[in-house]
């Protein structure tokens, strides 16, 4: 029978003390997922020298949150402007849609941002990216055929 001594050793021992540093940590390091940090924080996330993303993204940190691109954290700041001037509202970022099909998963969409733009009087779905991949591609026609909803790509 293991005594309270040895618990406490294989506590220490195991990860399990940093679980929401290293799940933060494994989000971030994914992709695809929006992270809010403090400026410090921001800075111990970025390695001093990063290895060059596929097709050449950078993470940048805008506002305490962390892109997956110049391009995305660039419209980010355009959005927030215009959301002070009042022509959109309801600004999502990193919002995910569950694509299914005769109720069985078939992927899920992350969208870079959902937002209501009051000049068109619509809402907008906006995928900021440089090349659009086979992947995207699909996942965008899935949004049409499921939710009716076309996906804006932003170069």
């Amino acid at each position: 029978m293991e005594s309270n001594a040895d618990r406490e050793s294989i506590f220490e021992a195991s990860p399990v003390q940093d679980r929401a540093v290293d799940r933060r940590w494994k989000n971030w390091r994914g992709g695809g997922m929006t992270v809010h940090l403090s400026a410090k924080e921001g800075a111990a996330f970025l390695p001093a020298k990063t290895k060059r993303s596929k097709y050449g993204a950078q993470k940048t940190l805008v506002d305490g949150i962390l892109f997956d691109s110049k391009a995305e954290a660039a419209f980010y700041a355009a959005l927030k402007q215009r959301e002070k001037a009042g022509e959109v509202t309801d600004i999502y970022p990193q919002r995910e849609y569950d694509l299914m099909v005769n109720g069985v998963l078939i992927a899920r969409y992350r969208a870079d941002f959902v937002f209501f733009d009051r000049v068109l009087r619509a809402r907008r779905v906006v995928d900021v990216k440089g090349v659009a991949t086979r992947d995207f591609r699909l996942k965008a026609k899935l949004m049409k055929a499921c939710f009716g909803i076309e996906v804006e790509v932003v170069k």
